[in-house]
């Protein structure tokens, strides 16, 4: 064996032990307990909700009371507050929506004369009805990619997939 065999470190053997060396490794540990034990305490929350929903006299209003209170009841806005050009401060979604609009409609160049386009023929097809089942909501929610982002509502996959039966129960009973 050559000369390069016997060289398991660029460092020299004194430096291995340097007090930075062993605070960066003790830092770096601590990280991942950490880590991991967040990752412990998340599995378990999620773990426990999914037994209280499943064990729930009523699980569709208990899966919406999670549901609102992780997203915050559905009330917070992803627009901060808009300005008009008066001045005035648009805070509802209503008022923004509008404030879009006015301000859109201003900056379009479409020509807007009063013609109204042809409306289009009626047509013979018919939406028939529409049947959601619990065997299919169940494996649409189980089968989700969990490095996939979460919406704004704030419900993660990985609460949708571990949660899938209960979910699906609800969810097919509301549609």
């Amino acid at each position: 064996m050559g000369k390069a065999g016997w060289v398991t470190s660029r460092r020299p053997r004194y430096a291995l032990f340097t007090p930075q060396l062993t605070m960066a490794k003790l830092v770096n540990k601590g990280e991942n307990h950490v880590k991991s034990v967040l990752q412990l305490a998340k599995h378990s929350f999620i773990n426990r909700k999914c037994q209280y929903l499943l064990n729930s006299n009523s699980p569709a209003y208990d899966l919406w009371h999670l549901v609102k209170n992780i997203s915050n009841n559905f009330t917070s806005s992803s627009f901060p507050p808009l300005f008009h050009p008066d001045g005035t401060t648009a805070i509802s979604s209503v008022s923004k929506a509008e404030l879009f609009s006015q301000t859109f409609a201003k900056s379009s160049t479409l020509d807007d004369s009063g013609l109204v386009p042809p409306s289009p023929p009626p047509s013979d097809y018919f939406v028939p009805t529409l049947k959601v089942l619990y065997y299919d909501v169940f494996h649409a929610l189980a089968g989700l990619n969990l490095g996939k982002a979460y919406e704004p509502d704030g419900v993660t996959p990985i609460v949708l997939k571990n949660c899938a039966s209960v979910f699906a129960l609800c969810l097919t009973k509301l549609f």
